[in-house]
């Protein structure tokens, strides 16, 4: 499990991430919930402050959210 609760912002959005290693393959799968009543604007700005943080050469990200 990958510490990201700096970046959880009730009404913006909440999220969790784990690095999964298979080989010599990095995974980085990132589950973010956007709040359907927050600010998109803040949402973005926040989620491109998560993967600049997150991001590393030569690890691949998986994205997902509740889309019900």
């Amino acid at each position: 499990m990958i510490d990201l609760s700096q970046y959880c912002i009730e009404k913006v959005n909440e999220l969790c991430a784990a690095q999964i290693n298979i080989g010599n393959q990095c995974i980085l799968l990132l589950c973010i919930d956007r709040s359907p009543s927050g600010n998109f604007g803040e949402f973005a700005v926040e989620l491109d402050l998560i993967l600049k943080y997150s991001y590393k050469p030569k690890v691949e990200f998986i994205i997902c959210d509740d889309f019900s």
